[in-house]
Formats: structure tokens, C-alpha cells, sequence
């Protein structure tokens, strides 16, 4: 079809136009350059961008985090996120802390404010598995997560984790109870009790402001784990700074 000369013209102005709007326009940055961004002569400071990655996904394997560590020194995942365990190990061997969306507003948060902590859940028992006491929590609001089921030793360093660094509860379910609580408590910031009664689990919640429980499954039916477990949840802290500062 022959185009007339005003046709011409008008094509000739539109692609004129385009072409002084791409010149115009800024390049686009580079998703994995955060830092270009910035201005030149601004400063990156640490955790703003260089420092921090954050990650979305309900499970963070290794192939999540290639290539998304460079000069990371914080990773920031989603409350119910799964972190595997080999992504644990590189996170420790590069010394990055791993913090949960949402955990700094939770630590500043004052304790008046009623909220339902997120539990993270770990399984250190031959026989007993969690998926009923976790989707009854998940039911009753709790944000929680099921850490995979690796062994008494993982599941003691993954619960201390998150209860450090993370600012989750923790809750483990282990045949060797008295082990697991003794191993917690040598981390800093963890404050581990054993339960066996409902009432005595309360208190010395309030007493010591406990962030994680530790269940022997044995002999003990799933009402009364998750009698337990409640009981934990629920009791209020009226620990004195002084005592918290004891226990640290």
C-alpha cells in the first residue's frame, strides 16, 4: 500500500519522538545492583542495601540464595518460610544473620500489645509426627513454621536460631527432653524449660519468660502436648529485667 506524504511524515514524528524519549530516560539498574540506585556520591550503609537480601518463597533452598549473597550481611525470609539446612550452614559459614519479616517490629513492639507469637516447630522423636498439632495452631492464628525433621543436635542449633535472630518461639519435640533443654540453654538468648504439666509450664513461663519449650512426646497423648503448648503460648511474661538479664 503507498503512503501519502502526510502519512510519512506522521510515522517519521512518531518514531522522532520515541527515540528522544529512550535518550531521555534513565537507564534502568540492574535488579542484582542495588546499589545503583544510589546516587554517586551516596554512601551505602550496612543493612540498607548492600546488607540486607530479602527472599519470598515457603521454602529457601541453596538455589534461592546463588548468587544473592555478595556482600549480604543480613537475609530477611517470609514468618513461615522453611530454611533448609544446607542454606543454614552457608548463612553461619559467611556469618549472616538470618531475620524473619517482621521480627524487628515484633522486638520493639511493647509487651502490652496483644499479639500471637510465630512458633517455629522441630521434631527430635521416633514416634511422633506434628502435622495435627501444627494445623491446629495455624488455626487458632498462629504463625507457625515445621522445621525439617533432621536430628536432635540441628534441631537444638535451628530452634536457637530462630529464637535469637529470628524472634520466634520455639517448640521441640524430643525424646531426650532433659538433653535438649540443657543444650539450649548454653546459647545466649535462649531461655528453655521442659514441660510435663500444663499449670507448671505457665509459670515457669512467667517466671523466666521462656522462648522455648521442650516436649517428651512419651506417654502423652495429643491433647495434653497441645495443652502443653497453649499453656506456653499464653502465659505472660512478668520476668524483671534484672532476671532476663541474669539468664542471658
Amino acid at each position: 500500500m503507498e503512503l501519502s506524504a502526510v502519512e510519512i511524515e506522521r510515522l517519521v514524528r512518531d518514531v522522532m519522538s520515541r527515540l528522544q524519549a529512550d535518550a531521555a530516560s534513565p537507564p534502568k539498574a540492574n535488579e542484582n545492583n542495588a546499589g545503583a540506585l544510589l546516587s554517586a556520591g551516596e554512601k551505602v550503609s550496612p543493612g540498607r542495601v548492600k546488607g540486607l537480601q530479602s527472599i519470598a518463597g515457603s521454602v529457601i533452598s541453596l538455589a534461592d540464595v546463588e548468587g544473592k549473597l555478595t556482600d549480604v550481611t543480613t537475609l530477611a525470609v517470609g514468618p513461615r518460610a522453611v530454611v533448609t539446612p544446607a542454606v543454614r550452614d552457608l548463612l553461619r559459614q559467611r556469618k549472616i544473620e538470618l531475620v524473619r519479616d517482621g521480627a524487628v517490629a515484633r522486638r520493639n513492639a511493647s509487651n502490652d500489645v496483644a499479639t500471637k507469637p510465630n512458633v517455629a516447630v522441630a521434631v527430635a522423636a521416633k514416634q511422633y509426627a506434628a502435622g495435627r498439632l501444627v494445623e491446629r495452631l495455624r488455626r487458632d492464628g498462629y504463625a507457625v513454621q515445621q522445621l525439617a525433621q533432621v536430628g536432635l543436635a540441628a534441631a537444638v542449633r535451628e530452634l536457637g536460631d530462630e529464637a535469637v535472630k529470628g524472634g520466634m518461639r520455639g517448640l521441640l519435640i524430643a525424646d531426650e527432653a532433659e538433653v535438649a533443654v540443657i543444650a539450649l540453654n548454653r546459647a545466649r538468648g535462649v531461655r528453655a524449660i521442659a514441660g510435663e504439666d500444663a499449670t507448671a509450664v505457665a509459670r515457669a513461663t512467667g517466671s523466666v519468660g521462656a522462648n522455648v519449650l521442650v516436649v517428651d512426646p512419651r506417654r502423652k497423648n495429643d491433647f495434653l502436648i497441645e495443652r502443653l503448648t497453649k499453656a506456653w503460648l499464653t502465659a505472660k511474661s512478668t520476668a524483671c529485667p534484672a532476671t532476663l538479664e541474669l539468664l542471658r
